[in-house]
């Protein structure tokens, strides 16, 4: 979705609708935080998609 965003979002000065230029977005450099919650951790793997 962000790639087909960032390239329509790239047309709007062409279209007069922006008025300058975006720039190349950044990678996300961050790994993730291991959950340390005990009422999270406790809930089993298959479920945590649900809460």
């Amino acid at each position: 979705v962000d790639g087909r965003l960032l390239v329509t979002m790239r047309k709007f000065p062409d279209l007069g609708a922006g008025s300058t230029e975006l720039t190349a977005a950044s990678e996300v450099d961050a790994l993730p935080r291991h959950i340390q919650a005990t009422e999270l951790t406790e809930v089993p793997l298959e479920e945590r998609d649900q809460i």
